[in-house]
């Protein structure tokens, strides 16, 4: 499974907000990066 693409669908659908998103990062599925690209902010470290 791509995770990135997933998450990426999920939140455009609005179905994820920006603290699921951040999971994500925690849970190490996809990269500080890539949570720039998908929600277009800085991830809250």
């Amino acid at each position: 499974m791509e995770w990135f693409k997933c998450i990426q669908y999920c939140f455009s659908w609005k179905a994820y907000n920006e603290e699921q998103v951040a999971r994500y990062v925690e849970l190490g599925k996809i990269t500080d990066v890539e949570y720039k690209e998908i929600t277009g902010q800085d991830y809250p470290a």
